[in-house]
């Protein structure tokens, strides 16, 4: 029982979203994280990934994009194109 616990706990942290910078690690990450681009002034494309689990994580990849997104813009709100 203890080590079905383990488990389930170990699979719970691999699926949770990193906060890594794929531009430096050439995107090569089975934990997650972001890559941006500036396409112009006050203009970015920005692609988050979360980590690898079993099952979908689109909540940890929407919190990473928002985190990267607010930065990009100085704190400021966003507005996806």
């Amino acid at each position: 029982m203890k080590a079905i616990a383990l488990l389930i706990l170990f699979s719970f942290l691999v699926g949770c979203a990193s906060y890594g910078d794929l531009n430096e690690k050439n995107g090569a990450s089975v934990t997650g994280g972001f890559k941006d681009q500036a396409l112009g002034k006050g203009l970015f494309f920005v692609e988050a990934a979360s980590g690898f689990a079993p099952w979908a994580n689109s909540g940890g990849s929407r919190a990473t994009f928002d985190r990267r997104a607010s930065e990009l813009c100085g704190g400021r709100k966003y507005t996806l194109l």
